[in-house]
């Protein structure tokens, strides 16, 4: 049984044990033990001990697969101390020192790229700032410039979206994870939803646009195609049908008699009209015609 070697944080310090039956690795969990293990304290066989008036208890960290012990401080750590740690089993026994650190600050956990510079600081001891990580947001891009206890935090935006980012210190040493949330710079046209749409599907825009280009010449294709598989079959033509002609209303002609263009007071006769005879000068028997042919 002995600790593992490196720099770790006072609240877990990882042990390696080997006994027969046991695996010198880390702890082996399915996702099923480890959830059925969450909120169950588990007593372990070995003791914790450190100088008073701190104390030590034995921890088991299940999400890394690891056992070891952690310190309790007795009061809040202002300044930097190196303590013992020791582990007992039985008449087994492996001892360390570790580093009491007090916790990294970061007075500023918000910040804006509308209003450059985005800038943060965290302060802590110079051996806790050397271990410190930082993860960052998709489309963010962070500058680091450090001094003795000190480290400023510059936060650019590689193109323009909107949204919320966010920065994760991590501080193994005082096992801190602290999160900087950062305000993305936003086009007018992303206050609307259309915009807000437009700002999420721009990465993708490149295969959007090829998409619908070759569905548009996939239609087209098929519809060239199915234009020359057609056969058109002669058809007659139209007749066009006229409509039935309407006989020409007919003038009506009257018959008029001689005696209308004589001025004669006496009303014209009309031919078969029998009410209107002639007179005697008509006549074949008379004397005037006679004496004429003689």
């Amino acid at each position: 049984m002995e600790f593992l070697h490196g720099e770790w944080p006072y609240s877990m310090v990882p042990l390696s044990l080997e006994a027969s039956g046991l695996t010198s690795g880390p702890l082996l969990c399915s996702e099923e033990q480890k959830y059925a293990l969450q909120g169950i304290e588990v007593e372990l066989p070995y003791i914790c001990r450190t100088k008073a008036p701190h104390t030590a208890q034995p921890v088991l960290d299940i999400a890394n697969g690891q056992l070891g012990c952690s310190i309790i401080p007795a009061s809040s750590i202002t300044e930097s101390t190196e303590i013992e740690l020791c582990a007992e089993w039985d008449s087994h026994r492996t001892c360390t020192r570790v580093l009491l650190l007090p916790p990294i600050d970061v007075p500023q956990t918000k910040v804006s790229l509308a209003n450059p510079p985005a800038t943060f600081t965290i302060t802590g001891h110079p051996r806790a700032l050397k271990l410190v990580k930082m993860t960052i947001s998709p489309g963010l891009k962070i500058e680091m410039s450090s001094k003795d206890s000190e480290i400023t935090v510059t936060v650019t935006s590689e193109q323009v979206t909107c949204g919320i980012g966010h920065v994760h210190v991590i501080s193994k040493l005082t096992a801190q994870d602290i999160t900087v949330e950062v305000e993305r710079e936003c086009e007018i046209a992303c206050g609307t939803l259309l915009g807000a749409i437009f700002s999420l599907l721009k990465p993708y825009l490149p295969t959007i646009m090829t998409i619908v280009a070759m569905a548009a010449a996939y239609l087209y294709v098929q519809q060239r195609m199915q234009s020359k598989g057609k056969l058109h079959m002669p058809t007659p033509p139209m007749q066009t049908v006229l409509p039935p002609e309407t006989p020409a209303a007919r003038a009506r002609t009257w018959s008029r008699s001689p005696y209308a263009s004589n001025g004669h007071s006496v009303p014209a006769p009309v031919y078969g009209d029998a009410s209107v005879l002639p007179d005697s000068s008509f006549s074949p028997n008379s004397s005037r015609l006679h004496s004429r042919l003689l």
